[in-house]
């Protein structure tokens, strides 16, 4: 096996401590991670607006599912309520007595 030449040892092996960067890549580095940084913060502001309209969106269709409001028209009371199974459209049959 070659012997290494140990006469030039070249450049110094990078090591995670950042200590053997030039300043003008580290510079460059700082900058890069600056403007990741604010995008992300911005990402997160718009995720956050979002996430609230859609939220209160659903909210109110939760609280109000037919969508009225201050203003609307009661609901039709001579409509069936299709959620309530004790109101039946047929009329009974012969001979059964109802509930």
């Amino acid at each position: 096996m070659p012997e290494h030449d140990t006469s030039n040892p070249g450049p110094p092996a990078p090591d995670d401590t950042g200590d053997d960067l030039d300043s003008g890549y580290q510079r460059w580095r700082d900058e890069q991670t600056r403007a990741m940084d604010s995008d992300y913060r911005a990402w997160r502001r718009d995720r956050y607006e979002k996430f609230s309209e859609e939220f209160a969106i659903w909210h109110r269709n939760r609280r109000d599912p037919l969508g009225g409001g201050p203003g609307t028209a009661p609901h039709d009371e001579t409509q069936p309520d299709p959620a309530d199974d004790t109101k039946t459209s047929a009329p009974p049959l012969p001979g059964v007595k109802g509930p």
